[in-house]
């Protein structure tokens, strides 16, 4: 998926793969023509599903200026409310 926003001349997006059900794994942020460049700025990991398909982990990625990848607060979610908590 790419993007460019009002004049920019620089595309921006996200690679996406999939686990064999066909279900969201990552997604790996890009620039450029093919998005190779400033990769790992924003990434996301889905780090669990349940047996219904819905997601019960993810962590997010990015970049400090010491480029050093940083995970952020991982966010969870409970089956029973399907409320996404931070």
């Amino acid at each position: 998926m790419k993007w460019k926003a009002g004049t920019e001349t620089i595309f921006r997006g996200y690679k996406f793969t999939y686990d064999g059900l066909s279900r969201l794994k990552n997604a790996v942020y890009g620039e450029g023509a093919t998005l190779v460049s400033n990769l790992n700025r924003f990434n996301e990991q889905v780090t669990g599903y349940d047996k219904q398909g819905n997601i019960l982990g993810l962590s997010r990625y990015g970049l400090r200026a010491s480029q050093a990848a940083l995970p952020s607060p991982p966010i969870t979610a409970t089956t029973r409310s399907m409320k996404m908590e931070y």
